[in-house]
């Protein structure tokens, strides 16, 4: 049999395509972490006519909140729309958010894709050392599809409550909201995302193409043949 721990540490012996394929889903799994954490996934980009009761005066209003997975960017305005300006950090999303469903969705997929990605890659590291069999090395490309799916699947937050062309409600008794349009983009954190599932795309294909080792193959062609069993077989070795 061949042994598959002998080889020398990031030896590679399956080949430069073991090489390549590993610094692809690397480099995707830290695209996807900072993806993952930055709270500028997507941007809500809101403008709008304002009226001003009391004062019988209009003014427009423009604002683009920088929105995460799970932090967003900054401080988002009150009641009376008091934004301050100087507030560039990201913060968690307190228990009062209103998610809806397709964000607590991608949120969930995000989870699962880590999960998926973390499994590939730390199996990626195997290709450094050892000599994998197909079936191994189909798992492995597996896996890093499913990681690339549910990545992908993050992007339903664009469906979602969050990204829909509604009025604000309840701003302010005082303002009147003349003219609303409201869309959402994809921001530094979204690019990574898509960053990332291109790299585990083709990481996956270089997967797939590795083939057996020359040693594999004698190994393999060593193997003895399969005996069938019959009534005969049994009769003579009894």
């Amino acid at each position: 049999m061949v042994e598959l721990l002998t080889h020398p540490l990031f030896s590679f012996p399956a080949g430069p395509l073991s090489i390549v394929a590993t610094f692809l889903c690397w480099t995707g799994f830290a695209l996807a972490i900072a993806s993952s954490f930055s709270c500028e996934f997507f941007a809500r980009v809101v403008r709008a006519q304002l009226y001003i009761i009391p004062t019988d005066t209009q003014f427009p209003f423009s604002k683009d909140a920088s929105l995460g997975m799970w932090y967003f960017k900054g401080d988002w305005e009150d009641a009376n729309l008091a934004v301050d300006a100087e507030d560039k950090d990201c913060h968690p999303y307190e228990d009062a958010f209103n998610d809806d469903d397709h964000w607590k969705t991608a949120q969930a997929l995000n989870i699962v894709s880590m999960g998926f990605a973390s499994m590939a890659s730390f199996g990626m590291l195997f290709l450094g050392c050892r000599l994998l069999t197909s079936g191994q090395r189909k798992l492995c490309a597996v896996t890093i599809y499913a990681a690339m799916v549910a990545q992908g699947m993050q992007f339903l937050v664009f469906q979602g409550e969050v990204c829909a062309n509604k009025t604000i409600q309840e701003l302010n008794p005082n303002i009147l909201v003349l003219d609303f349009e409201a869309h959402c983009r994809v921001e530094i954190g979204g690019n990574c995302c898509i960053a990332a599932m291109v790299l585990w795309l083709f990481t996956g294909l270089c997967v797939l193409a590795i083939k057996d080792t020359p040693a594999q193959m004698k190994d393999t062609s060593s193997l003895p043949d399969r005996v069938e069993v019959t009534e005969e077989t049994v009769g003579e070795s009894i």
